[in-house]
């Protein structure tokens, strides 16, 4: 059992009021609970007495007087009490009686009108939860109030003894389940504002327990979404990279076989130019070999192209640069003497002695006038270099 300590002070008389003396309300539960004790929380039950209880438990009391028998307490005990802490109602009982001697004793000179202007002291507080055995309570009129905290003391002794762990953690979890199972046998008897209180608290549970796993399905589904993005963006990224890895081998295997051709028509034109400078090298020699024809047609001209409307400082000095074999112009010294001997034949006088002065001072004057100036140069370049 358990009872507040606070002391009410008034400085007015104060009529007999059982809330007051027996300390009914519970101060913090801000209202009248079940005046049991709940060892398991070592504090007063809080478990809500239906508000019609209370009316009938406080007029009961207040019937019965400053100093009831046992058997006017025991309904208000009764109703005062839970389901849970219903066989306290004896220690309620003896408990109410040492209050009220005590009351009435501080309180002899004021009790002829039931009333009082001097502080109330707060009830005592019990922790325990005893059993006393089935007997008559109204044998306790018979006993002084020494002699029933003596039996008190003892009761309470012998419970604590008996009290086991498994017991008080039971008492503890059921009444952690009071809000869905105390007042069922008091629902018939609820007042309708009650039971639309009730209703209105069972659809708020209702709505946010809804709102609550609307919360969470919505967080899974954003947490699902976010997940797919996240590898749908892991696949497009690997989608770019093996696409930008592809165009890269691509882009080389092109500049590779670019290159490739760009080599082989490189050398396959040097190839082309070199044969045909060889046999330009060869229509020049055979034409010197010839002596039948002395004409200016027939005349051998140090060009590529073997014509005389072809011949020009520059294209002489690339034909003796490129028609000539390689064994003939490997070193300065072959290459003087291949470019000395050019120069002799191509000299006015001896082209003077070979084909007479009709061909010199005629229509091939200008060409072979060309042939022999380069010669003279080509002569002391390779001179220089031998």
């Amino acid at each position: 059992m358990h009872f507040n300590s606070s002391s009410y002070t008034s400085s007015k008389a104060l009529a007999w009021d059982p809330d007051t003396v027996l300390g009914l309300t519970n101060r913090t539960a801000y209202g009248i609970t079940c005046i049991g004790y709940a060892p398991s929380q070592g504090r007063r039950c809080r478990n809500r007495v239906a508000h019609h209880k209370v009316e009938c438990a406080i007029s009961i009391l207040k019937k019965a007087g400053t100093a009831p028998k046992t058997s006017e307490l025991r309904p208000a005990a009764e109703l005062l009490l839970c389901y849970l802490h219903g066989r306290q109602s004896p220690d309620i009982i003896s408990q109410w009686r040492f209050q009220l001697e005590d009351w009435v004793s501080d309180h002899s000179d004021e009790c002829s009108s039931i009333s009082c202007n001097k502080s109330v002291t707060a009830p005592r507080s019990v922790k325990s939860e005893p059993r006393v055995k089935k007997e008559n309570l109204d044998d306790f009129d018979n006993y002084s109030a020494e002699e029933l905290r003596k039996m008190m003391r003892e009761m309470l002794e012998a419970e604590r003894r008996r009290t086991s762990g498994k017991t008080m953690k039971q008492e503890d979890e059921t009444e952690r389940d009071i809000p869905r199972n105390t007042f069922k046998r008091e629902s018939n008897s609820e007042s309708p504002e009650q039971k639309r209180r009730q209703e209105r608290e069972r659809q708020e549970k209702q709505r946010e327990e809804e709102e609550r796993r609307q919360k969470e399905e919505k967080k899974r589904e954003e947490e699902r979404r976010q997940k797919e993005d996240k590898k749908r963006e892991e696949r497009r990224r690997e989608e770019e990279k093996r696409e930008e890895k592809a165009r890269e081998e691509a882009f080389r295997e092109r500049v590779r076989l670019a290159q490739e051709k760009r080599k082989r028509t490189a050398r396959e034109k040097a190839q082309k130019e070199a044969a045909e400078w060889q046999a330009a090298w060869k229509r020049y020699c055979d034409g010197w070999t010839k002596g039948a024809d002395l004409s200016v047609a027939n005349i051998a001209w140090p060009v590529k192209s073997g014509f005389r409307r072809d011949v020009d400082e520059a294209s002489v000095k690339l034909f003796f640069e490129k028609a000539p074999p390689e064994e003939l112009v490997n070193s300065g010294e072959k290459m003087f003497k291949l470019i000395n001997a050019e120069n002799m034949r191509w000299h006015t006088d001896k082209v003077m002695q070979r084909f007479g002065s009709d061909v010199v001072n005629g229509a091939a004057k200008a060409a072979l006038a060309i042939i022999a100036k380069v010669m003279i140069e080509l002569r002391q370049e390779a001179q220089k270099n031998r």
